[in-house]
């Protein structure tokens, strides 16, 4: 029975100056046939690596440029009274630092139901309109002669 050697490491991995052309063109996700013709590498390992190795590569690229969780900033809001809170706690807006995520609140005004009346008898006048229907008379009275 034929025993095929185990690869320890990746073929592309081994070379990082060809792993990092090929995880920048995944990362734009170029064809692997066309990364293939670019690079030399058959387009099954450029399939194993990018589902090998690549994976690894692009959350340590995320995580670097996302930087460590003691650098990344806080959700604040700031409600319509100009106050900032984090947590619940207030804080001043000089200490909103720039990695920070600011929420304005904003309260919709309050519904007024003359202000929905109005419109719904702006949307019928309208309608009549179109409809050739006098204003003043509905669509179910005959007009007057």
């Amino acid at each position: 029975m034929l025993r095929l050697p185990i690869m320890a490491t990746c073929s592309i991995c081994d070379r990082p100056d060809a792993a990092s052309i090929i995880n920048e063109l995944l990362e734009k996700k170029t064809g692997l046939d066309t990364i293939a013709e670019q690079t030399g590498f058959h387009r099954s390992s450029i399939h194993r690596h990018s589902k090998k190795c690549y994976p690894a590569w692009r959350a340590s690229k995320l995580k670097t440029k996302r930087g460590s969780a003691s650098d990344s900033g806080r959700d604040i809001a700031r409600w319509p009274d100009g106050t900032h809170t984090w947590y619940g706690e207030s804080i001043p807006a000089s200490a909103i630092r720039e990695t920070d995520s600011l929420f304005i609140i904003e309260y919709a005004l309050p519904f007024m139901e003359h202000q929905h009346a109005l419109a719904l008898r702006e949307d019928a006048e309208r309608k009549a309109k179109l409809d050739g229907i006098p204003t003043g008379q509905s669509s179910n009275q005959s007009p007057t002669a």
